[in-house]
């Protein structure tokens, strides 16, 4: 009946979702996302596989939603 774990383990996964995205926007990876989200035929210039970058996005916010998800506390 006390809110105060859910919230605290809440707390817990945002800053881990936080510290992620700003690790990977910092990371190459970030780097190709930023690029294929801009141009992807001047990424593909680049060398940077535009399908995999895209699949790649899709992967990681697909599992940080899926996060968010399942911090949800059903209350009766």
């Amino acid at each position: 009946t006390n809110p105060f774990p859910y919230y605290l383990f809440a707390l817990v996964i945002l800053a881990v979702v936080i510290y992620v995205d700003v690790w990977i926007t910092r990371s190459k990876v970030g780097r190709g996302l930023l690029a294929t989200r801009d141009d992807e035929l001047v990424a593909q210039a680049f060398g940077i596989n535009p399908l995999g970058y895209k699949l790649l996005g899709f992967v990681i916010s697909g599992a940080m939603a899926g996060l968010g998800g399942s911090t949800k506390k059903d209350r009766k």
